[in-house]
């Protein structure tokens, strides 16, 4: 995703008009989406395998670096954007393989309901741009 945002970016900008022939700034080719989504693919291939990026980071530099969104938005949108893209896998497994160990996959609720009711002292005590930092870091490690 990354890579198909940097490339649909340039190709807009125009940074590579002698590779498209000259091609209008505003006009992008009608190869470039294609272009694009391999280059995502290939990237994705070798990054997801190799080093865990997954969407939820992938998102978050795509906001920051490509559209210029603001650190607190990016982040939030990024683990919307994970949890949502779970959302269909979860649902095969659960209903289709009938894999999931749902006593496991309950057992953690209580520590989501106590990290919700904890999470408002922290992020007061420590504030709120360390804690994004702290999170950007997580992300990125």
């Amino acid at each position: 995703m990354l890579v198909a945002a940097v490339v649909v970016v340039i190709i807009r900008k125009g940074d590579l008009q002698s590779a498209f022939g000259g091609a209008d700034a505003a006009e992008a080719p009608p190869w470039a989406p294609a272009v694009a989504s391999v280059s995502s693919f290939l990237a994705g291939l070798v990054i997801v395998s190799h080093i865990g990026v997954g969407n939820a980071i992938t998102t978050f530099l795509v906001c920051i670096w490509c559209w210029k969104v603001e650190a607190k938005t990016a982040m939030v949108t990024a683990i919307v954007a994970g949890g949502w893209t779970s959302i269909a896998p979860f649902l095969v497994h659960l209903l289709m393989l009938k894999d999931v160990p749902m006593a496991l996959w309950v057992m953690v609720l209580p520590g989501v309901y106590l990290g919700a009711r904890i999470a408002p002292l922290v992020h007061g005590a420590v504030g709120l741009r360390n804690v994004l930092c702290a999170f950007a870091a997580f992300l990125v490690a």
